[in-house]
């Protein structure tokens, strides 16, 4: 420790610039790191899991269930959890005049958020639809239009925009169609869960015409892995110009244990607890600038795994700057002189 203090205050210039290169690599690291983590955590906490029918039929068993198990499942069930679909419509009748539609999003909706909760309980026969759809019909609030063979109410109309490309209409999910065919759904939208579907639950709706969807790779995380591993690697050849540039100022030192008999194993292992301790420090700093600058500018979304960006941010930043430092002190010590203290003067 007493050499460690040394070093520390033989230079201070030197030591500072070597914290603040770590303090700098560990914040740049910290953008890729929060954006890893953040896909990562919604791979294991999906807001959306890819879930999709097999019988489209269901659709109403599979409503009741949302509901029944959403005080197990949902941290905020109300404006949370549908059933989306979709139904290629050519033409439709609306006071007597054919309109084209084209594709028409459906969304069959399971707790309320546009439709009211009463509507939902009682399956009336009542509809909310998007700008686009109303534009397209010329049917406005308190309208009445024949859909599916099933007769509906236009309680509401989206008027924020276009919503997009698509003509969208919503439903409640407990109301039965005369004429259901050529509907395809699509699949289950959750968001708000409290915890990932078990098996349990996948084996239930699996019973009532839902199965898991197809598996897609993530891009996102192999890209913020390989921006992750260059980070580290640009951080660690940034810091070795800087090591040098601290060991050199404490190279007396070092050079003084060697010519006192200490071996190169044993100074490289001074030089390296030293660097070790230093640079933890630095690290740790970095990541308290990390959660500032993150509480400033969100960077990412991270929630239950939070912990895994600290600890991929700590570690791997650390590693990475103690191999490169690690090679350059072996260097270093094994190129120490090995010099014999001179013979004390003796006074005649």
């Amino acid at each position: 420790m007493d050499s460690l203090k040394q070093s520390a205050l033989h230079k201070p210039a030197a030591l500072a610039m070597f914290i603040l290169m770590i303090i700098m690599a560990t914040v740049a690291c910290g953008f890729s790191s929060r954006t890893l983590v953040g896909e990562i955590e919604r791979e294991f906490y999906p807001e959306k899991p890819n879930i999709t029918f097999q019988d489209t039929s269901k659709y109403v068993q599979v409503g009741d269930y949302m509901r029944n198990i959403k005080d197990e499942y949902f941290d905020y069930y109300y404006n949370l959890g549908n059933i989306e679909g979709f139904k290629m419509v050519e033409d439709i009748e609306v006071n007597g005049e054919k309109k084209e539609l084209g594709r028409v999003e459906i969304n069959f909706e399971v707790f309320a958020n546009k439709l009211a909760e009463n509507d939902i309980k009682k399956c009336k026969k009542v509809m909310y639809i998007n700008k686009l759809f109303s534009d397209k019909t010329g049917l406005h609030k308190g309208d009445t239009i024949t859909f599916c063979g099933t007769d509906f109410v236009i309680v509401g109309i989206d008027s924020s925009g276009d919503d997009g490309w698509e003509s969208k209409i919503t439903i409640p999910y407990s109301v039965q169609f005369e004429d259901s065919s050529n509907i395809q759904l699509e699949y289950l939208s959750f968001y708000g869960l409290k915890k990932n579907f078990n098996k349990k639950i996948y084996d239930d709706l699996e019973k009532i015409g839902v199965i898991k969807g197809k598996k897609y790779l993530n891009s996102v995380i192999f890209q913020s892995v390989f921006m992750l591993l260059a980070f580290l690697v640009a951080s660690g050849l940034a810091v070795i110009t800087v090591t040098n540039y601290w060991q050199s100022v404490n190279m007396r030192k070092y050079k003084l244990y060697k010519a006192m008999g200490a071996s190169p194993k044993v100074v490289s292992g001074i030089m390296f607890f030293e660097t070790g301790v230093i640079s933890a420090l630095a690290v740790a700093i970095g990541l308290l600038f990390d959660f500032i600058i993150n509480l400033i500018v969100e960077i990412g979304s991270i929630s239950r795994m939070l912990w895994l960006h600290y600890l991929i941010l700590f570690f791997a930043t650390l590693f990475v700057v103690m191999i490169m430092v690690g090679i350059k002190i072996v260097k270093i010590a094994k190129a120490l002189p090995m010099e014999q203290p001179s013979d004390k003067k003796v006074r005649k």
